[in-house]
C-alpha cells in the first residue's frame, strides 16, 4: 500500500505543488499562442516574452525551495493556492 495517497502532509503538498505549476504552464503557453499572432504578437511577445522566462525560472526556483523544505518536514502555505489545496484536502 502506498502510504503518499494516505499522508495528509504528502497530499497537501502535492496539491499545493500541482495547483502552483497549472497558471505558470497557461502563461507559457498563452504566452507561446500570442506570440505567433503577426507583428502585433512578434511585438507582444519581444516585450512580454523576457517576463514569462523570468516568472517561469522564478516559480520553477520557488518550486525547489518549497521541494526541499517539504523534504525536511516543513509545512508552509503558498499564498493564494493554500485555500485552494486545502478545499481539495477536505
Amino acid at each position: 500500500m502506498d502510504i503518499s495517497k494516505q499522508d495528509r502532509f504528502v497530499k497537501y503538498h502535492a496539491w499545493q505543488a500541482l495547483l502552483l505549476w497549472i497558471p505558470v504552464i497557461g502563461l507559457w503557453i498563452a504566452s507561446w499562442v500570442i506570440s505567433m499572432i503577426p507583428v502585433l504578437g512578434w511585438i507582444m511577445g519581444f516585450l512580454i516574452g523576457p517576463l514569462v522566462i523570468l516568472f517561469v525560472i522564478g516559480i520553477f526556483i520557488y518550486s525547489i525551495v518549497l521541494a526541499v523544505w517539504t523534504y525536511q518536514g516543513k509545512y508552509f502555505e503558498v499564498p493564494v493556492i493554500y485555500g485552494i489545496a486545502k478545499k481539495y484536502m477536505e
